[in-house]
């Protein structure tokens, strides 16, 4: 597999880009920064989209607490950036296909999720990605 196409962002604020529970969480507490990113991978026959989200708090005990939040499926998300920004307009994150990890300093959570563009992946294969996926390094 090899990264066929990306794009990040950075945003000083967590709210206007979430939703759910997550989103009543993030208004309580601000995290410091968000950093997203969505890019492809594939091996030429199929491909897979995958969205990284690194989220930043003051503390530890923040940062635990959203990890809490967010590895319950159905609570809301960090929304991920726009398919369309790399060939992939439409795609929906069912949140199925998900890992989360702590850094190192334990302030800053990386959130991945994953989902099948072309071909056909087992939910094992793209539950994969997403855990190699979250622990890429911060952009």
């Amino acid at each position: 597999m090899r990264t066929l196409r990306k794009t990040a962002r950075e945003h000083a604020e967590c709210v206007s880009h979430s939703f759910g529970d997550v989103r009543r969480f993030l208004v309580r507490t601000r995290c410091t920064s968000l950093n997203r990113m969505l890019f492809t991978i594939g091996d030429g026959k199929a491909s897979v989209v995958v969205s990284v989200a690194w989220v930043a708090f003051r503390t530890r005990a923040q940062t635990r607490q959203f990890q809490d939040l967010m590895d319950v499926h159905a609570t809301g998300d960090i929304a991920p950036l726009g398919g369309e920004l790399i060939g992939a307009a439409g795609i929906q994150f069912s949140g199925h296909n998900y890992d989360s990890r702590l850094d190192r300093t334990r302030t800053v959570l990386t959130v991945a999720e994953t989902e099948t563009l072309t071909g056909e992946f087992s939910a094992d294969d793209l539950d994969t990605v997403a855990e190699i996926a979250a622990l890429l390094p911060r952009p």
